[in-house]
Formats: C-alpha cells, sequence, structure tokens
C-alpha cells in the first residue's frame, strides 16, 4: 500500500485502480485491529467514491503513510 499511495501523491495511479486498492486495504483492517489505518482508509476510500483524484488527497495519503509506519514501528516489539 506504501507504493500505491506514493504513486497516487505523484499522480502515477489510476483513480479507479487506486479506489480498488483502498477498498481492500480498509476491509483488511476491519479484520486485523487497527482502528486508525481503517479510520483513514475508510475516509480515502469514501472521497475517492466522491470522485476526488487521488493526487488531491495529500494530507490523507500522508497521515496513512505515517499510521503505516507507526504500526509497523510497533508491530516491531512483537516480531522479535
Amino acid at each position: 500500500i506504501k507504493m500505491q499511495a506514493h504513486k497516487a501523491l505523484h499522480g502515477d495511479i489510476d483513480t479507479i485502480h487506486f479506489a480498488q486498492i483502498i477498498h481492500k486495504f480498509h476491509g483488511g483492517c476491519s479484520y486485523s485491529g487497527v482502528p486508525n489505518l481503517k479510520n483513514i482508509a475508510r475516509v480515502i476510500e469514501n472521497e475517492l467514491k466522491q470522485g476526488i483524484s487521488p493526487d488531491l488527497l495529500e494530507p490523507e495519503l500522508l497521515e496513512l503513510l505515517d499510521e503505516l509506519e507507526n504500526v509497523q514501528r510497533e508491530a516491531q516489539a512483537y516480531l522479535s
């Protein structure tokens, strides 16, 4: 998802394809116990459904990337 978010920030991904990716990611977050990621994904998914282009979602995408880093950092304690 990080790579797709970076592509969206630069306008290098198709809106429909990105919406599908976010939809699947949002669903996965629902089952994974990551409520902050789920909420951010929901916001992005809703905005994409409203026709907003991914490259216009910079604040939300940056928040998504930050939260992904937070989850990855916190997961290290459980994976070590």
